[in-house]
């Protein structure tokens, strides 16, 4: 395996102390119960201790709650709550843990542990039911637009369309898994980038190009682009870091015999899910620009074309 570029300093995000909480009425098991102690504080500081940093408030009613911690830009953490016990975690991360009060026995810890199992089950569920409401629309959307061939975004980043589409002014990217398309990426004009609301992002691709001896990974549409025009091999764009390691995944199983390499921002969260990807996906290499906070996409405006592909290839002349 080859890694470039490869001097990074990882730092972990500050611990904050959550409020007290003397009394708490809440519902379990169908009764009204007031909490005498407090039922929030231990959740909080396992989820401060594991990482998991926010200003949410917990309450401990039996059901899935989605957040947005710190780092997040999507509400990607969850946590369920029964006072005395509950679970959480980030779908990003894949981060799950369980905590419960220290004095509860065995059987309510057995019990608070199938009540998460079913609490867990129906969010699934309801989030699946989002998901394809979502998907209908992006459906609908997308074959409802043009196909785009120029834009200013495209201009200013300095790349093709491969295969966008217009929707008025904006450039639309479709989100796709399994070959369907789960959802869309909207570029405006100025280059702000959001999604569909409710729609699939996790593991979700935009491909360019027809795979052979090796696939690229990167996070933005423009870095797929710049990547796929400078060496003429297939590309998939994972629209950011944190999906890096979920695309690699599903591309390791579906192309066995492939080199497929990361080509990674030159920031902390690009480089540290590119290592990972590589790491546990038994990936070729993973490289990034030599300049900090660059993309590919960057570099290749820096330094032209040629030396962008010399950078790039570099790391298969090495593998």
């Amino acid at each position: 395996m080859q890694i470039f570029h490869s001097s990074w300093v990882t730092s972990m995000p500050s611990l904050t102390s959550s409020s007290l909480i003397v009394s708490d009425d809440f519902t379990q098991n169908n009764q009204s119960v007031t909490a005498q102690y407090a039922p929030h504080d231990g959740l909080v500081d396992a989820m401060f201790s594991a990482g998991l940093v926010s200003d949410v408030h917990i309450i401990p009613d039996g059901q899935i709650h989605r957040f947005k911690a710190d780092g997040d830009k999507r509400p990607n953490a969850w946590y369920v709550s029964y006072g005395d016990g509950g679970a959480f975690g980030n779908w990003r991360t894949g981060l799950r843990e369980t905590w419960f009060r220290g004095d509860l026995s065995d059987r309510r810890k057995r019990v608070i542990g199938k009540e998460i199992v079913i609490a867990q089950k129906a969010a699934r569920k309801k989030l699946e039911r989002k998901y394809q409401r979502a998907r209908q629309i992006a459906v609908r959307r997308w074959n409802a637009a043009s196909l785009a061939t120029k834009h200013p975004y495209l201009d200013a980043k300095g790349v093709r369309s491969h295969g966008l589409r217009l929707e008025d002014a904006n450039l639309l990217a479709p989100v796709c898994h399994d070959r369907r398309i789960w959802s869309l990426q909207i570029i405006t004009a100025d280059g702000e980038k959001r999604f569909l609301s409710g729609g699939r992002i996790s593991g979700g691709y935009f491909s360019i190009g027809t795979p052979s001896e090796r696939i690229w990974i990167t996070e933005g549409y423009a870095t797929a682009a710049t990547v796929y025009e400078v060496t003429g091999e297939a590309t998939l764009c994972a629209f950011n870091a944190g999906n890096l390691v979920k695309v690699a995944r599903y591309i390791r199983d579906q192309f066995k015999i492939q080199k497929i390499y990361i080509a990674a921002d030159n920031d902390e969260a690009g480089i540290r899910a590119a290592l990972d990807a590589m790491q546990k996906h038994a990936l070729e290499g993973a490289t990034w620009p030599d300049i900090e906070k660059a993309d590919w996409n960057d570099y290749c405006a820096v330094h032209g074309p040629e030396r962008a592909r010399a950078a790039l290839t570099a790391i298969k002349a090495s593998s």
